[in-house]
């Protein structure tokens, strides 16, 4: 399954929604690892309610990028590279 936001960011998962490959500026780059994963479900400064699961991975370049899935939608976004 393969998912698309506007910013530029596609997660390619199977169909245990395991990250396989992240596509970032234009790389298809495969995730070595998940390093961390939290879930929010509401922000304060939020209108309305809000699912969201962040995950930080390392992919195969060994960079981390942090990836925020939103669960209303499934869209995918970046928020940082290390």
């Amino acid at each position: 399954m393969i998912r698309n936001d506007t910013a530029g960011v596609t997660i390619a998962e199977d169909a245990y929604d395991w990250h396989l490959f992240v596509t970032f500026e234009g790389r298809e780059l495969m995730v070595e690892t998940i390093d961390q994963q939290w879930q929010i479900d509401a922000e304060v400064w939020e209108h309305k309610p809000v699912n969201r699961i962040h995950y930080r991975v390392t992919h195969e370049c060994g960079q981390s990028l942090e990836v925020i899935k939103n669960m209303d939608h499934g869209g995918w976004y970046s928020v940082t590279v290390g």
